[in-house]
């Protein structure tokens, strides 16, 4: 079964209305409130940590939390909002290659499940999802925008081990890409 393009995002306002009434009832009475405009800026990927730290979810599945991280990467990637089988998938359409489609709940549950990271589960969601990208054939000039969010969370988490593997992953992917090339070539009576 296919993904079906969404033009409707009700979803996403929803997870926008739960988590901008959960973030409005914890900082009711403080001072100073922390402010989130949930416009799908890093700055979602920051209030996400900071409830996983401090505060809680206000769904304990996750669900409303994976749109609001899926609505960052969607502003930062060529990646659409599809359905399959009554689940919301981010994907590429209208693209011979690279393909790339992500189930946004189960990739999300998975990841927290993990236990991965106490605090920082979208931070490395975020990470993991740019490194299975380029693994899926993207090029990292492609993915640019959601590099510089991957570098500048991470920083702010100390640091961590993407842009070693990153540029790994590419050099693999360029050697491969080329045996592949003169092994298609050969294939085909070519030297």
């Amino acid at each position: 079964m296919n993904i079906v393009k969404l033009s409707d995002t009700f979803f996403l306002d929803d997870a926008i209305s739960l988590y901008r009434d959960f973030w409005d009832k914890c900082w009711l009475g403080h001072e100073y409130k922390q402010e989130c405009h949930f416009d799908g800026s890093i700055k979602d990927l920051y209030m996400l940590g900071y409830c996983e730290y401090e505060l809680g979810h206000p769904d304990d599945s996750y669900e409303a939390a994976s749109i609001i991280w899926a609505n960052v990467i969607l502003n930062n990637t060529d990646l659409l909002w599809g359905e399959k089988k009554a689940e919301i998938y981010l994907f590429t359409d209208d693209k011979d290659y690279p393909t790339f489609e992500v189930n946004v709940h189960r990739y999300a549950k998975n990841m927290i499940d993990s236990g991965i990271s106490q605090f920082d589960s979208f931070s490395f969601m975020t990470e993991r999802l740019l490194i299975d990208m380029l693994l899926a054939g993207y090029q990292i000039e492609e993915l640019q925008r959601l590099k510089s969010i991957v570098y500048e969370c991470t920083n702010d988490n100390n640091g961590s081990y993407s842009e070693r593997f990153i540029t790994a992953a590419g050099e693999l992917y360029k050697a491969n890409k080329e045996n592949l090339t003169h092994l298609h070539d050969m294939l085909n009576g070519g030297e």
